[in-house]
């Protein structure tokens, strides 16, 4: 049995707030460029396992564009850093909700 290291994922909750405009502005860079980071956040009053996913480029600011699907699973993973996110593509726009999806890989 191969054991996977990869997999595909999508930011969720990415129509709250100004993440639609980001999403927009996102698109508009060179993927390479942008940085992809997950943080647990255990005091979210929705979801104790929640993990945020930020976004920056170019080592600038950065921005939580949503949240990886809830599952308990990667919340060790990402605690421990065994976990990389890598932007795989930004979908969406000419009158679509922008969409966020990224691989996660198993260090």
């Amino acid at each position: 049995m191969v054991k996977q290291s990869v997999f595909n994922s999508k930011a969720v909750g990415v129509s709250f707030g100004l993440r639609q405009v980001a999403l927009e502005r996102l698109k508009a860079n060179n993927p390479a460029q942008v940085k992809v980071m997950l943080k647990v956040e255990p005091d979210n009053k929705y979801d104790k396992n929640a993990i945020a996913v930020l976004v920056s480029v170019g080592g600038g600011k950065t921005f939580k564009i949503g949240y990886l699907p809830s599952s308990g699973i990667w919340t060790a993973l990402v605690k421990r850093e065994q976990v990389k996110a890598i932007l795989s593509s930004i979908t969406g726009g000419a009158g679509r909700m922008f969409g966020f999806n990224f691989k996660l890989a198993i260090q």
